[in-house]
């Protein structure tokens, strides 16, 4: 609760407002002092009415939230993301042992979800550390029992897709439209949901499941993904040239190798990373 009132007062303060302009008519000064304290909560409805009269939106709130309290958030935080690129497993060991003690008091099916989850990324790390048929399990049963994803679901999509069957990431992606039909209508999400998709696409197509790939292309091409997602726009295209030539069609490697320039021109060193190791996987084979 107190965290909460700590973002709130930073952003008040950020805008250079009184707790009495904030306030309005909805709530006393007094009570918004005490909920930036962390002595009392306060209602949804007067909290939405303060934050519409500091011209913030909740949205915005929760990303100011997550940041200044990024530690909280495996999603978000910097180690977490630090320890998967330097393969550090003893840290995902840590957090595993954590979310286990977690899970044994609080039975949350999101922190019984973790366990699995960061299984998936000591696996990342070293491939000793085997995900089990359990895990697997576990994280396509909880994604398949939720109605409507936000992004913690569209989060564990995106990073287990590797660890799961090939059926089963045939069916999350193209249900993932539907799982997200109010929470896509924000920009910012439907650029996520576009790149989950292409990286479900191109693990389909490094396993060579052509048909459920063009399945994937063409939920894609429907997306009409925006011109200024250049990002997505050129790995749309690197996929389907990819699977042309994987097809047999060698002249497509003129698009493979035209979208390896576009990405060094662009400076995108990580996808220029990732097209010159598929292009070497797919000339070696």
């Amino acid at each position: 609760m107190n965290k909460y009132g700590r973002v709130f007062k930073m952003i008040r303060n950020s805008k250079n407002l009184s707790i009495r302009e904030v306030a309005g008519q909805d709530i006393s000064a007094a009570q918004i002092s005490r909920f930036e304290k962390g002595e009392n909560d306060i209602s949804l409805s007067k909290f939405m009415a303060c934050l519409q009269r500091m011209d913030v939106l909740l949205g915005e709130f929760w990303n100011f939230y997550h940041v200044y309290y990024q530690e909280e958030d495996p999603r978000v935080t910097i180690d977490f993301n630090q320890a998967l690129l330097n393969k550090n497993a003893s840290y995902f060991l840590n957090l595993q042992a954590n979310y286990e003690e977690k899970y044994k008091t609080e039975r949350r099916a999101s922190d019984r979800v973790m366990i699995s989850v960061v299984q998936v990324m000591l696996n990342r790390c070293d491939e000793r550390y085997l995900i089990s048929e359990k895990d697997k399990e576990v994280i396509a049963d909880y994604l398949m029992g939720i109605s409507d994803w936000c992004l913690f679901e569209l989060w564990i999509l995106g990073s287990c897709g590797q660890a799961l069957e090939s059926r089963a990431i045939e069916i999350f992606g193209l249900e993932i439209i539907q799982k997200t039909q109010f929470y896509n209508t924000i920009p910012e999400n439907r650029n996520r949901i576009y790149l989950i998709l292409l990286n479900l696409a191109g693990i389909l197509l490094d396993r060579e499941e052509f048909t459920v790939t063009a399945k994937f292309i063409r939920q894609l091409d429907n997306l009409s993904i925006l011109e200024n997602n250049l990002m997505a726009r050129l790995q749309l295209k690197f996929i389907k040239a990819q699977m042309r030539y994987m097809q047999g069609n060698k002249g497509a490697m003129k698009d493979l190798e035209e979208c390896l320039r576009i990405a060094q021109f662009l400076e995108c060193y990580n996808l220029e990373g990732q097209i010159k190791d598929t292009i070497s996987l797919v000339t070696d084979s």
